[in-house]
């Protein structure tokens, strides 16, 4: 079986869409919690919808950098290192 692995620019793509669609979902909050004076969201409340976006970016950032070191192609690397430590050769 052949497992490809993604490439960088497809992590790094799908981790700017996530994120852009946390940051919409956040300013969507914002935006339908201060637009009634009536029912006006509290400052408490922008703090923790804002925490909220912090921890779901930092794992979205944090996946991706994961996923963008598995994805590196190290066969090179191992290949040259093996030669240069070769010491019969």
């Amino acid at each position: 079986m052949i497992i490809i692995k993604q490439t960088i620019e497809d992590i790094e793509n799908k981790a700017v869409i996530e994120i852009s669609k946390q940051v919409s979902e956040f300013g969507n909050k914002i935006k339908s919690g201060t637009s009634n004076a009536d029912d006006f969201m509290t400052i408490d409340d922008i703090e923790n919808n804002w925490q909220e976006l912090r921890n779901a970016t930092e794992k979205t950032y944090t996946n991706m950098v994961s996923k963008m070191i598995n994805a590196i192609d190290e066969r090179d690397i191992v290949c040259k290192k093996k030669e240069n430590t070769n010491p019969w050769g």
